[in-house]
């Protein structure tokens, strides 16, 4: 039951942090082990009511101090320096940070995930119980407060807003609102024929935004507008140049006096270089260039040790010599390497798996279907690939097609399947295997569960025609079963239209035909 003091209410989880905290004081020393224990159990006391109530933000503070005070190895009345604040600690690894969850934010997360629940699936209990009494006649995306609301209720109404930053619409019937032309204009009155009015959509909207539009796949089996969650994402594949404004913050550079004696070490691949450079990054280059691969692992792993050495000695006024240094980096290497040997070899058994695969040719009165994309990510453009093949392995029929309106190399998958199953209803198929690499398509065609990507519709569309398609299937194959339509994809990235060949295909891929042939020669 929740009182007037909502602090009061739940201060409970502040004794039950404490209680689990002061039990560690005296246990773990070593930063490893604290960040997991603050991660993975102290965070998890609190996701069961960050996921229903709204805590007070005096509460959320006072549970980061307390994680805070832990960390930094204070006791309960400890007065000590905190050398960094916990806002910046929970910054990503990536960027410089710990990963810590700031707790306020945390928990409005987790609430809008339960409003996010309730919006995709309306049927379940919760939803329903909730509707009836708050929000009977809109969506719980215009919800009121109401009168009286309970605290659970009011918890929820708190994160809406935050899911509005991130819910779009997915075109499906056409019926969700075009908002930048008039108030009540539709999006079907930007298609033709199931197909976008590419000139009108580039009149009305900018470049950028026409372009974003046109990628849309439109639905062609009345799936309804679709409301899907699509947050933006910060970009994962950075340059090596980026590193380089970490690296030349750290310490343990030839010119840092902390590190003199360890890189004059007789067995230092450095011991001879001189200390002219300025830059980390520029020392970095060079090391890279000049050493083998051996001594770059062996540098970079004796530069975390002197970067500990130095945190040893600051914060626990402990100085190790350079023998335990290198020592300790030749040991951790070694681990290293000993531990990913198993791993390794489990990989080199599954290359040798995949070399052994080949386009296996379909039984007698079956006809087999291979597609694939190719796409090309500075220019957007993407090429697909049909081709349609007998039981002796004859080619009946190939297409190739471009675009330049193309969003990832899965939505580019999906359009070389639709385009596959299209052919083949053209041509009047009735027995078919469609075989393709893309396994997380083929993952999500034959799986009954509703897809939110963006070419989630287009899934659909498959699902709908391969359902009234009996005796078609999809199956996988790895790229060296499915070498021709690898490179007939190429190829079409170079052509400007879709292009169909008869018994026959483009110049280069008949020594792929005959090799395939060869391996299905049944023996005298």
């Amino acid at each position: 039951m929740v009182g007037r003091s909502k602090y009061n209410t739940f201060r409970g989880i502040k004794d039950r942090v404490w209680l689990k905290i002061s039990n560690w004081k005296n246990q773990f020393r070593m930063p490893v082990g604290k960040e997991i224990l603050l991660k993975a159990v102290i965070q998890a006391i609190l996701t069961y009511h960050m996921s229903v109530f709204l805590l007070p933000k005096r509460l959320c503070m006072e549970l980061a101090g307390l994680m805070s005070k832990f960390w930094w190895g204070h006791k309960e009345n400890d007065k000590k320096i905190k050398w960094m604040s916990w806002g910046k600690m929970g910054v990503s690894k990536f960027n410089g940070g710990l990963g810590f969850r700031e707790l306020e934010s945390f928990n409005k997360a987790l609430l809008a995930k339960q409003v996010w629940r309730i919006l995709i699936n309306p049927s379940s209990i919760v939803a329903r119980v909730l509707k009836d009494k708050y929000f009977k006649r809109t969506s719980v995306l215009n919800a009121k407060l109401g009168i009286y609301p309970s605290m659970i209720w009011r918890s929820l109404r708190s994160s809406i807003e935050l899911l509005k930053g991130g819910l779009v619409w997915r075109v499906g019937d056409v019926q969700s609102p075009a908002r930048i032309l008039e108030p009540d204009a539709r999006v079907d009155q930007l298609l033709e024929d199931g197909k976008w009015k590419s000139e009108l959509v580039k009149e009305i909207f900018k470049e950028e935004e026409a372009e974003i539009i046109l990628i849309i796949p439109i639905n062609q089996s009345n799936m309804v507008d679709k409301q899907i969650w699509t947050p933006s994402k910060k970009e994962r594949d950075q340059k090596v140049g980026n590193l380089h404004t970490v690296v030349v913050r750290s310490r343990g550079g030839r010119n840092c006096p902390a590190a003199v004696d360890v890189w004059a070490e007789v067995n230092s691949p450095v011991q001879k270089w001189p200390m002219g450079e300025v830059d980390l990054g520029q020392l970095w280059n060079r090391v890279v260039d000049k050493c083998s691969e051996e001594e770059v692992v062996l540098i970079a792993t004796v530069m975390r040790n002197i970067w500990l050495r130095r945190n040893s000695f600051v914060f626990e006024e402990f100085f190790s010599s350079l023998d335990v240094i290198l020592n300790k980096a030749k040991a951790s290497i070694e681990a290293y390497q000993e531990a990913q040997s198993k791993p390794v070899k489990a990989i080199e058994q599954i290359q040798v798996h995949r070399e052994k695969v080949r386009w296996k040719a379909p039984r007698e009165g079956l006809v087999k279907i291979n597609w694939d994309a190719a796409y090309d990510l500075k220019s957007k453009r993407m090429g697909i690939e049909v081709v349609i093949r007998d039981a002796k392995g004859e080619v009946l029929v190939s297409l190739c097609k471009t675009s330049f309106h193309s969003v990832s190399v899965a939505a580019a998958e999906v359009v070389a399947l639709w385009r596959a199953l299209i052919l083949s209803t053209e041509l009047n198929i009735g027995k078919a295997i469609f075989e393709g690499k893309a396994f997380s398509i083929i993952q999500a065609v034959c799986s009954s569960e509703e897809r939110l990507e963006w070419h989630g519709q287009r899934l659909g569309d498959i699902r709908e025609l391969l359902r009234r398609r009996p005796l078609w299937r999809v199956i996988h194959t790895y790229r060296e079963g499915n070498l021709v339509a690898d490179f007939l994809a190429k190829f079409a990235l170079n052509i400007d239209d879709e292009k169909v060949w008869i018994e026959d295909g483009p110049s280069g891929y008949e020594s792929l035909i005959l090799g395939d042939k060869s391996c299905n020669l049944k023996p005298l």
